[in-house]
């Protein structure tokens, strides 16, 4: 899959530091990538550039083997360095074209939204693949107190559906766990982002699988995604993207 469409059958995005406390790094992140997290992005405000460089390196790799992507939050220096895929900016991280100068031509960026002139400001903007909308239940962070709530989330899931091709993909933000997941869902959204449902779990992994089966869930039971995949794939079968299974040892 290319990048695109990578990004369109996504439906959970995590966020999350580099686990310094935890010193788990490698293993949380194929733990929660196997268990069904599609987009992983890696967004430190403490760590030093050092660090969060190893790290995603390390992330970058693991992602690769399983096919699966890598996020570099909000540091666009950061992601030109490691060639990343996809960038995250924030509302008031500054223009998406100056932040991708240095980005690799084929890089995707996202930009959070948190009221519906912004949503419509970053749905008309070019250079935005991907939208997290929000927060919607929470606050998600100390930068960010107003909580535009469910309502963003619908008026989202009217001016961008979730199954258009000609739409831009979005996650809903902002205090999605297992238990408000359905909440969202009912709201109209179809893909999410979440940190610490997964990062602050006694099992990461299978927090994350929880929420990846629901997900998958609603998507099986929501008629307009009838499709969809091939749909995204020009007409693949969805098989097409799956890692085929190994050939048999001739030594065996």
């Amino acid at each position: 899959m290319g990048l695109r469409e990578r990004l369109f059958l996504a439906r959970l995005h995590l966020i999350t530091d580099i686990r310094r406390d935890e010193g788990d790094w490698p293993a949380f992140v194929a733990a929660v990538l196997d268990a069904g997290v599609d987009l992983l992005q890696v967004r430190d405000l403490v760590a030093s550039r050092h660090d969060r460089l190893e790290a995603l390196k390390v992330a970058i790799a693991i992602a690769a083997d399983r096919r699966k992507a890598v996020v570099v939050g909000a540091d666009s220096a950061l992601a030109a360095v490691v060639g990343a895929d996809y960038l995250h900016l924030g509302a008031a991280d500054g223009p998406v074209a100056i932040n991708r100068a240095h980005l690799p031509h084929a890089s995707l960026v996202g930009r959070s939204v948190h009221s519906g002139a912004q949503l419509a400001d970053a749905a008309a903007d070019p250079g935005v693949s991907y939208l997290f909308v929000g927060p919607v239940l929470t606050p998600p962070s100390a930068t960010v107190r107003e909580v535009p709530g469910l309502d963003l989330v619908r008026e989202a899931a009217s001016a961008l559906p979730p199954f258009a091709l000609d739409s831009r993909p979005w996650f809903a933000v902002g205090g999605v766990n297992l238990d408000t997941l359905d909440r969202v869902l009912d709201a109209g959204a179809r893909r999410v982002a979440v940190s610490a449902a997964i990062t602050r779990a006694d099992d990461p992994g299978a927090a994350a699988r929880a929420l990846s089966d629901r997900l998958r869930r609603a998507w099986e039971d929501d008629p307009a995604s009838a499709g969809y995949a091939e749909r995204v794939l020009g007409g693949q079968e969805v098989a097409t993207f799956r890692r085929p299974p190994a050939e048999p040892d001739p030594r065996a």
